[in-house]
């Protein structure tokens, strides 16, 4: 379970504070699906980053299964992402030099998984 605790994420713009979230709150079960949307500006890219755990929210708490984002650390976060969060981001980020299979073969290989398990999920 996801739960995000009153958080807000103030940014320093120009000499100026930006709220981009004021104290949200929300809890998603394992397995639910939702969509976040809202105008340009409205804070749905400040939420995800937030649950993915690529930023730290001003004030508030983001829990995943119990477990305090805000408390952990570089390599926690990595694999919190890692074993649990999927991003698709606007400009993809992908590895130039690699084929797509291998972009999505390579983050899966990181897990101490089979590799032949693996390139089969892969190819499915």
């Amino acid at each position: 379970m996801l739960i995000i605790d009153h958080v807000s994420k103030v940014y320093r713009v120009g000499g100026q504070d930006f709220t981009a979230l004021h104290d949200i709150s929300l809890e998603i079960e394992e397995g639910a699906f939702m969509s976040i949307v809202g105008p340009s500006g409205s804070g749905k890219t400040t939420i995800l980053n937030l649950i993915g755990g690529l930023d730290q929210p001003t004030s508030g708490e983001i829990l995943f299964n119990g477990k305090s984002l805000n408390q952990m650390d570089r390599n926690e976060l990595a694999a919190y992402r890692r074993d649990n969060i999927g991003f698709i981001f606007q400009s993809y980020n992908l590895l130039p030099v690699y084929t797509v299979y291998e972009n999505i073969l390579f983050p899966l290989l990181l897990n101490d998984l089979k590799e032949s398990d693996v390139r089969e999920k892969v190819r499915s």
